[in-house]
């Protein structure tokens, strides 16, 4: 049975990269080097091409554009993926609400961070030395059997992450489902009526790497299950 049965009722996929007051749209802006995680940016580490991945899947996919709005629907997966400008203590609170009201969260950690929601769900990230490579399962189960190993780069050029990053603390009855020697890269858990899956490093999920099979895998699997 799937630790991820609950997400297959999902009627949509919010995708809230919740960077700037304003959309960040014009891509002919961004350079290479640029650390945004925004479905907007086509470069590293930007995360276009998992938006476009979706789209042409058919999966019900849309932005949020300006800060933390109005409580989202509790049958969507919300994707906080490392704001530039970290939601705030009410917006933090708001969403851990939410969550345990039945909410669905896919929190994604990056270089800037997001200290007042990483405190409310009770995770520490760490910066550990740059490694390529596949980041095996901890266990066999429905998902990792469906995804396989997860890629890991060493950013682009060393100028982006020259680092990747991991869970240094997880809250109690968080499940590590991805981990190595540097420790858990991705672990689920309930949160009241709800579920948080989170991502210490955005490296499989970036346009440089969401090709690798095991990484779109997890790509389309967060959003369909």
């Amino acid at each position: 049975m799937s630790v991820f049965r609950e997400f297959r009722l999902l009627l949509f996929l919010m995708v809230a990269f919740i960077l700037l007051w304003v959309v960040l749209g014009n891509e002919t802006q961004e350079e290479e080097t640029n650390p945004l995680l925004s479905s907007y940016n086509h470069t590293y580490p930007g995360l276009k091409a998992w938006f476009l991945l979706l789209e042409e899947l058919g999966i019900p996919v849309r932005r949020l554009t300006q800060r933390f709005p109005e409580e989202p629907d509790h049958r969507g997966l919300l994707v906080i993926a490392a704001p530039v400008v970290p939601l705030d203590s009410e917006e933090a609170d708001r969403t851990l609400s939410w969550v345990k009201g039945g909410g669905n969260l896919f929190y994604i950690g990056g270089l800037m961070g997001n200290p007042a929601l990483e405190r409310r769900l009770g995770i520490e990230r760490k910066r550990v030395k740059a490694e390529d490579g596949a980041v095996s399962p901890v266990r066999r189960n429905a998902f990792t059997e469906y995804v396989g190993n997860l890629f890991v780069g060493t950013g682009f050029l060393g100028r982006v992450f020259p680092g990747q990053f991991r869970f240094k603390k997880l809250p109690p009855g968080a499940v590590p489902a991805y981990a190595d020697k540097n420790g858990p890269l991705l672990a689920h858990w309930r949160l009241g009526e709800g579920r948080v899956i989170a991502l210490a490093d955005p490296a499989p999920l970036s346009n440089q790497y969401i090709d690798r099979e095991g990484n779109a895998r997890l790509a389309v699997w967060v959003a369909k299950k």
